[in-house]
């Protein structure tokens, strides 16, 4: 059982960071949602190169409404959630196959870590770690609040948060 996953992003000029991040994801989700919120570079090239359905959306400096926009125009029953500069490792690849390849609990949130790398060099002493809800039930009413720090807001309150055991790259620190 193979659950159908909704990859919602948000993005505005990142060229440098996109092609490594759908290169990482494109042949686990099935479909890729980028909202775009002003791009002058590349950047919506590169996302429709890879399949992406491109929306466009004017920034109103707030995270979330950028974010739920994304999510309005997903259209399979799970969506995941990636930043353009977030990268799966191949182990992480596999994970994520795994993971999608079995019954998900319809009431989780499922966190993954994120690995912060910051500096001029990627290695394990210039890190942060932290968790982020990435992975969740495509239901209408699952939204983000919040203009710059935005939190995932479960419809019912009634929703597990469900540790998964899954790194996400992040260089964009």
């Amino acid at each position: 059982m193979k659950n159908e996953v909704s990859l919602c992003m948000i993005v505005k000029n990142e060229e440098n960071y996109l092609p490594s991040c759908l290169n990482s994801i494109k042949d686990i989700v099935d479909e890729i949602i980028i909202v775009d919120t002003g791009s002058t570079d590349k950047t919506v090239d590169i996302a429709k190169s890879f399949g992406a359905k491109v929306y466009y959306f004017p920034w109103h400096n707030n995270f979330s409404e950028a974010r739920n926009e994304s999510l309005k125009h997903a259209t399979k029953d799970w969506i995941l959630i990636l930043d353009a500069d977030d990268e799966l490792s191949t182990k992480n690849q596999e994970n994520l196959k795994n993971l999608l390849n079995r019954q998900l609990d319809e009431n989780a949130i499922y966190y993954f870590e994120t690995l912060n790398y910051y500096g001029n060099i990627v290695d394990d002493n210039s890190i942060t770690i932290n968790l982020n809800p990435r992975l969740f039930k495509n239901n209408h009413g699952t939204h983000y609040e919040g203009e710059i720090h935005n939190q995932l807001v479960y419809s019912e309150n009634k929703y597990k948060a469900i540790y998964q055991l899954m790194q996400i790259n992040h260089y964009g620190y």
